[in-house]
């Protein structure tokens, strides 16, 4: 497991005794890696203290290794200041049902949670009015997708603005996120478009990404009559097409899928671009 992490310097009072005890200042630690939680349970990840912590970054680097969840929320009690988490795994090992999770004191700002994994919500305990930008990858294995979605307040969060899903689109979970204007979507099928369509996305969008393990003529015409035609894409300035690492690049020419994107982009002055991506683990259970 790799962890990174940053903090931010306390800002002196001046003098002033009423001064907050901590105000992020500035950056002042480079990220730093660990092999393994183990470091994490000693109660400190080196200089300075868990409570110092501003944001934090799991990665998996084993295929054979997986992230316990009450060893992450054990740590993460003494995280006060956490504002930015990344969780990107290959599998976790979930507390047993029923147990009591601790109370997580933090309010994030972003959170990247892959897997999904039932009691995620816990991340979120503290975040309805902080949160800006949340990233959702797979679903957990064995884990079912209503069980790993359960209790996380969606229609709460008043400034979610930014939201990458690569689960199944769920139509409730777009229309309670009304302060969307950059969405990102694992793929751009017959029912995403009904999404679209349905407006379970209630604000124009500004951005758009549409991530694909395949990008094709008959997909890249889709795209382009749900920019022309529908009212949720009226003002969007920005369109992503992210294609899986494993996929040939190509450009919006030569084709007449492709060629109508292009053409519907120009003149509608949207920028548009083909991307990479990884995808963890992405599609839809």
């Amino acid at each position: 497991m790799l962890i990174r992490y940053r903090t931010f310097a306390p800002q002196p009072p001046n003098g002033n005794s009423a001064h907050p005890p901590v105000t992020w200042h500035q950056e002042y630690i480079d990220e730093t890696d660990f092999p393994c939680e183990s470091v994490l349970v000693a109660g400190v990840i080196g200089p300075p203290p868990l409570a110092a912590v501003s944001a934090m970054e799991i990665h998996l680097i084993d295929l054979h290794e997986d992230l316990r969840v009450p060893t992450l929320l054990y740590v993460l009690q003494f995280m006060p200041y956490l504002q930015d988490l990344t969780i990107d795994v290959n599998a976790v090992v979930l507390a047993p049902r029923g147990a009591p999770a601790p109370p997580l004191p933090f309010c994030l700002r972003r959170l990247v949670l892959s897997p999904v994994f039932p009691g995620a919500a816990n991340l979120l305990s503290c975040s309805s009015d902080t949160l800006e930008c949340l990233v959702l990858g797979n679903v957990a294995d064995d884990v079912r997708y209503s069980d790993a979605l359960e209790n996380i307040p969606f229609s709460r969060f008043t400034r979610l603005s930014a939201l990458r899903m690569l689960l199944r689109p769920d139509p409730m979970i777009l229309s309670a996120c009304v302060q969307l204007r950059s969405l990102a979507l694992a793929t751009w099928s017959g029912e995403t478009l009904q999404l679209m369509q349905q407006r379970c996305v209630r604000r124009p969008l500004a951005r758009l990404s549409l991530i694909h393990s395949l990008f094709d003529s008959d997909a890249a015409m889709d795209v382009a009559r749900a920019v022309a035609g529908l009212p949720v894409l009226a003002a969007l300035r920005t369109l992503e097409i992210e294609l899986d690492e494993g996929n040939d690049d190509f450009a919006l020419a030569g084709c007449a899928g492709k060629q109508a994107l292009a053409d519907v982009c120009r003149a509608r002055r949207i920028s548009v671009s083909v991307i990479r991506t990884r995808l963890p683990g992405a599609w839809e259970k």
